[in-house]
């Protein structure tokens, strides 16, 4: 839909809602839907000239948005998922990391001017943005750029380096030609040196690896959003594993104090062996705290071995998970999107996700903490519902129910 169909939908309610947002007033709106939501956003981009945050109750609600938003503004409108604050240091996809990547670039190359997201996302702790955003490289034909210091500096922002980059979030380095895979991009980037000069730069299929197209210029994101000042990197590591030591010593206390308790018999052991009372508990308990012991010991060097990783001034995948341990210095979503109007998707319903979400990380994090996967000073990675709204309180506001 273009400008002149949004210029089309006038009425008495929709022009008394923008003299009130243009006044500061904090509006509400009933007998509202998603779509309709996405339309009074809309406008107040086009008509306004503002930039919109949207907030729905989940990631769903806020994809569907999003794609009505672009019915409207077309490409202006993005959508920032919540994702996944994984806790654990068991294999998960990088395809919800990719997608908040994606956006989030958008965001700090000011492509943006409508951004709906839902609000696990708003309640999240965030990196520095403005480093983000200083960590983007561009660079065209003819550039001077030392190709080893390049693959060393996308290492720093996050990407893993390879012998052949077949993924996202790849990079590598083979002779004169250098590849890389940018969360934001559909295809991989080449760049061929002749020497310290930048010769060319193409497109590729991964997959393949058959350029697609030549390239005036390239622009290469960070591939995590979390990032840290090099001056950072040795202060963050030592929080970091003085939180993992006080974090297991807390374990094993806590291990202690049931070793004296005969375990729970499994389904398939032998009843002689449950209740014999002079040999199986004894025995059985001893195994499980030994085997309980190693995994505690394999958990707690892997993280230790994260913390080394950081020090190196290279990021480690679930970094975003130990923002607050790591540094004191956090940001939210409001600081990477500077709106000027916040549209609240059923308010009512936004407040109890708010709540729900906190019981719910609170619950994952005590579970997390007990495997000896995270530490206590995790919990301040959530902010509550009076905390997201401080964040909005500088911004016009409409309410939609």
């Amino acid at each position: 839909m273009n400008q002149a169909f949004l210029d089309s939908i006038r009425s008495q309610t929709l022009d008394r809602i923008y003299t009130d947002v243009q006044e500061q007033k904090r509006v509400m709106v009933t007998g509202t839907t998603d779509a309709s939501s996405a339309l009074i956003a809309a406008q107040l981009v086009t008509r306004l000239g503002k930039r919109v945050l949207v907030v729905t109750a989940n990631d769903l609600k806020a994809g569907k948005t999003a794609e009505d938003a672009r019915q409207f503004v077309g490409l202006r409108a993005a959508c920032l998922p919540g994702g996944e604050l994984d806790l654990t240091r068991s294999t998960s996809s990088h395809e919800s990391a990719w997608r908040r990547l994606e956006t989030l670039t958008q965001v700090v190359m000011g492509e943006t001017r409508l951004l709906v997201t839902s609000m696990d996302a708003l309640q999240q702790r965030m990196g520095n943005a403005e480093l983000f955003r200083a960590s983007v490289v561009r660079f065209a034909p003819g550039d001077q750029v030392d190709p080893v210091e390049l693959i060393g500096q996308l290492v720093q922002m996050g990407y893993e380096r390879v012998p052949m980059v077949e993924g996202k979030g790849q990079c590598a380095l083979r002779g004169d030609i250098l590849d890389c895979y940018p969360p934001s991009s559909q295809s991989g980037l080449r760049i061929e040196f002749f020497g310290d000069e930048v010769d060319t730069v193409r497109s590729f299929d991964c997959i393949s690896q058959r350029t697609l197209e030549q390239l005036d210029r390239a622009l290469i994101p960070p591939a995590c959003e979390v990032l840290l000042d090099e001056d950072e990197s040795q202060q963050a590591a030592d929080r970091m594993r003085r939180a993992l030591q006080k974090g297991r010593r807390q374990v094993d206390i806590m291990g202690s104090a049931f070793d004296d308790l005969p375990p729970l018999p499994d389904d398939d052991d032998e009843l002689e062996a449950i209740f014999d009372k002079k040999v199986a508990p004894k025995v059985k308990q001893k195994d499980i705290s030994v085997t309980r012991q190693m995994e505690l010991d394999r958990r707690f060097a892997a993280l230790m071995q994260d913390a080394d990783t950081l020090e190196s001034g290279v990021p480690f995948r679930r970094m975003r998970t130990w923002l607050t341990v790591m540094t004191k210095e956090h940001s939210a979503l409001t600081d990477w999107f500077r709106a000027d109007a916040v549209v609240l998707v059923q308010p009512d319903a936004l407040r109890d996700r708010a709540d729900e979400r906190m019981k719910g990380f609170a619950a994952d994090l005590e579970s997390a903490m007990e495997r000896g996967e995270a530490v206590e000073e995790q919990s301040g990675l959530m902010m509550d519902w009076a905390g997201c709204l401080d964040c909005l309180q500088n911004m016009s506001m409409v309410m939609t129910s």
